[in-house]
């Protein structure tokens, strides 16, 4: 016999997740938990630019600034990567 299909609030409705999602695929998860059927279609994609060089260059001026505001978990390792004061998880430079 056929198992039951997950039950929840979402059960059997459609959700389109539009981000590309880590390895772990939480969003994902905790929607089918809850009964929905996830379609993935990622409109975006994070890469590391061809050049990093202007970045970098960027990351060099930092402390004629404030503040810096990161959206993004991406976007702090990305800052990371590219060698940001405090780029291992500190405060800054």
């Amino acid at each position: 016999m056929p198992t039951d299909p997950v039950r929840g609030p979402l059960q059997g409705v459609g959700v389109v997740v539009t981000r590309d999602e880590d390895e772990d695929g939480r969003l994902t998860a905790a929607l089918e938990d809850r009964g929905a059927v996830v379609l993935h279609w990622p409109t975006i994609e994070a890469v590391a630019p061809e050049d990093p060089a202007p970045l970098r260059s960027a990351l060099a001026g930092l402390d004629a600034y404030d503040w810096l505001v990161l959206t993004s978990r991406r976007a702090v390792a990305a800052l990371a990567d590219a060698g940001a004061p405090g780029g291992a998880g500190g405060a800054g430079g």
